[in-house]
């Protein structure tokens, strides 16, 4: 069965009990830092592997990047 979630403003359909950490994998570059922001909330990145997604789940990915101006 697939769940259908919306992901940065996207909807997507994902695997039903898909955990919040398969999903962050996915989404980032290897060793990529970022915030999970899980229906208006913030999940500690030590909660991802447990946090499983569900129907309807609004997901915010926010990740951080090197750099600056001089």
């Amino acid at each position: 069965m697939k769940v259908q979630i919306v992901i940065n403003g996207k909807k997507r359909q994902l695997a039903e009990n898909i955990s919040l950490q398969t999903v962050m994998d996915e989404n980032l570059a290897a060793g990529g830092r970022a915030v999970a922001e899980l229906n208006e909330r913030i999940i500690d990145k030590q909660a991802w592997n447990e946090t499983m997604l569900k129907e309807n789940d609004v997901l915010e990915i926010v990740a951080f990047m090197g750099g600056g101006s001089k």
